[in-house]
């Protein structure tokens, strides 16, 4: 990932709590960074990075989300 995917991969983190739940919505991370990042380009950093780390279910919204993710990565 390039130098402006690891920025926003950073402020996503900071966002997520211990239980790996994102706590901020994409809108307000939007704001954190002073409008810098747009939500489209934090939508994807999450889905397309945060979420695909271990553990499965990192960054997720909502418990939905969450098993959803983890079904995703099982060998299901």
């Amino acid at each position: 990932i390039n130098k402006r995917e690891i920025n926003i991969s950073k402020l996503i983190i900071d966002c997520i709590d211990e239980n790996g739940m994102l706590i901020e919505e994409i809108f307000e991370i939007e704001k954190l960074s002073k409008n810098i990042f747009n939500s489209n380009d934090i939508e994807e950093i999450l889905v397309n990075v945060i979420q695909k780390m271990n553990p499965h279910g990192i960054g997720f919204r909502n418990h939905k989300e969450c098993i959803k993710i983890q079904i995703s990565y099982s060998n299901i």
